[in-house]
């Protein structure tokens, strides 16, 4: 099982529910075809490609998001994400920082504040030395693109609930395996599914919308 599967696993037996993984096609890769997002999102997205350093020739693909969680008693319906070491990059602090000017989700600090953590980011430069994670991709035409376009594409799906494709939808929950007091994926995979559980619970209590 992967951490992926073992996190989900773990969050639908604390909410009581089975969470949709079918990767629903709720944000384009192209922003521009994102609709009805509210203007301060596209302000902080124009800022944020620029950046980034956009090419701006993206693909008309669709996103996948990690889960859904559908017409919960008390969550609602939102997204979720569960992120690994490599969704904490400088590219990712540099996007985070501008998106909390911008509009401030629950999660900002907590992730500036692993984006800045030195044990963090020896974690980030070792899980991203794959020269994978340094090609040029589409959107991001230069070496390193790829973990610009991560940044940015994690960026998209923060703001979901304030575009047209997530109408009533509540804002994203965001887990990451630093989260679980652990510095490695494989660490998170060894833990105690209890213990999961038990920190994902205090997590969603303390959530703050």
């Amino acid at each position: 099982m992967s951490a992926e599967e073992l996190f989900f696993s773990a969050l639908s037996s604390v909410i009581g529910v089975e969470i949709d993984r079918s990767s629903p096609r709720l944000v384009y890769a192209d922003s521009y075809r994102n609709t009805n997002m509210e203007p301060s999102i596209i302000e902080l997205l124009s800022e944020l490609r620029t950046a980034l350093g956009t090419t701006n020739d993206f693909s008309n693909c669709h996103l996948p998001v990690d889960g859904l969680i559908r017409n919960h008693k008390k969550l609602g319906t939102r997204v979720v994400e569960f992120d690994e070491f490599q969704h904490l990059t400088s590219q990712r602090k540099i996007a985070i920082t501008i998106a909390k000017a911008h509009c401030s989700l629950s999660f900002h600090e907590r992730y500036l504040s692993y984006c800045e953590d030195p044990e963090v980011i020896a974690e980030v430069n070792r899980v991203t030395t794959r020269s994978g994670f340094h090609r040029s991709v589409a959107g991001f035409r230069y070496e390193g693109g790829r973990m610009s376009q991560r940044a940015y594409f994690d960026t998209l799906k923060d703001y979901v609930h304030l575009s047209g494709a997530g109408q009533g939808f509540n804002p994203i929950i965001r887990f990451a395996v630093r989260d679980f007091d652990v510095m490695t994926t494989a660490a998170f995979i060894n833990l105690d599914a209890s213990f999961i559980q038990e920190r994902i619970n205090y997590m969603l209590k303390n959530l703050a919308d």
